[in-house]
């Protein structure tokens, strides 16, 4: 696949709540538990990364263990082993997935066997991209120009209408990313924060719930500053649109949920209750994702270097 990679890591890490008048600290488990991450992506190499929780008073912990034993099978196959790989600390296997299978990784470790499975979604069709552009004044940016007076900056707004096929009868969950962010009404209208997610990482992911079984347009929006600009430089749009798995989405929005909202400092010094982060690994703690979808590229060099000529 061509999507990015979008798996943040999951370990376990008990914090310490703090009450009114008082410290509580709550009777959590300090053994560490196994964690296993793995991303089943189209098209490209599968691979799996295996690690340990910690506690928050661990000095400067290594978690990532490089002596598990870790397998994979495909579709009810047989199992086969995945190697170690030193410099990107994490197992792989010589396999590359394909839409529709059905993945299951399993690693013993010394803090107990893990596994889990992901299938690979169908991919994403793209039936059409346009886009239209705007230079704006970005109030956020003051400039000393040479008689000692100040002004905004400008900033380029490159607006694309990307238009999708969904799949009737079920529903499907997807994730925008790239260096475009979403200006799009599927977001303003839904009413739950499950329907999507915004994320400062440079993703969005929601669901069709209100296009199902339809094409829908997405307008998505990328901003370029026109302060500093390089005549020798590239510059390029990337908007990547993925179909993902049920349990990735419900991963990324408890992600989001727990570390991304106001909820998060109120449970931080807690007032709120903790928000648990989704797993779908038996024996320990991590999450196995599926995600099938496409990347365009979009070269907007002269329209940057123009709109900033015409300043």
């Amino acid at each position: 696949m061509i999507c990015k990679r979008y798996i943040i890591p999951f370990f376990l890490v008990p914090a310490l709540l703090t009450g009114c008048m008082e410290d509580f600290n709550p009777d959590v488990h300090e053994e560490p538990v196994a964690v296993l991450n793995t991303l089943v992506c189209a098209d490209s190499t599968l691979w799996a990364q295996v690690s340990r929780s910690w506690m928050l008073s661990d000095p400067l912990p290594d978690p990532i263990l490089n002596d598990a034993e870790v397998s994979y099978a495909v579709n009810g196959g047989a199992w086969l082993p995945m190697a170690y790989n030193p410099e990107r600390r994490r197992y792989e296997a010589g396999y590359v997935a394909r839409e529709g299978d059905r993945v299951e990784v399993s690693a013993a470790t010394r803090y107990g066997v893990v596994s889990a499975s992901a299938s690979v979604p169908r991919g994403v069709v793209i039936d059409s991209v346009s886009s239209a552009s705007a230079v704006i004044v970005d109030y956020n940016s003051i400039i000393a120009v040479d008689d000692g007076q100040f002004v905004y900056g400008k900033t380029l707004q490159v607006y694309y209408r990307v238009t999708i096929s969904d799949t009737p009868g079920e529903r499907d969950y997807y994730m925008v990313g790239g260096n475009v962010m979403m200006v799009d009404p599927v977001v303003d209208v839904n009413d739950s924060e499950l329907d999507w997610i915004s994320s400062a990482s440079g993703f969005c992911i929601f669901t069709d719930r209100l296009f199902d079984g339809s094409s829908y347009t997405l307008s998505l929006q990328s901003d370029h500053s026109l302060t500093w600009v390089y005549p020798d430089r590239r510059y390029v749009d990337e908007i990547v649109v993925c179909r993902i798995t049920a349990d990735y989405y419900r991963y990324l929005a408890s992600l989001y949920k727990k570390y991304g909202t106001l909820r998060s400092d109120l449970e931080y010094y807690g007032f709120m209750e903790p928000v648990a982060v989704f797993s779908n690994v038996s024996g320990g703690v991590g999450i196995a994702a599926g995600e099938n979808g496409v990347a365009r590229s979009f070269d907007i060099t002269k329209l940057v270097i123009d709109a900033a000529s015409g300043l």
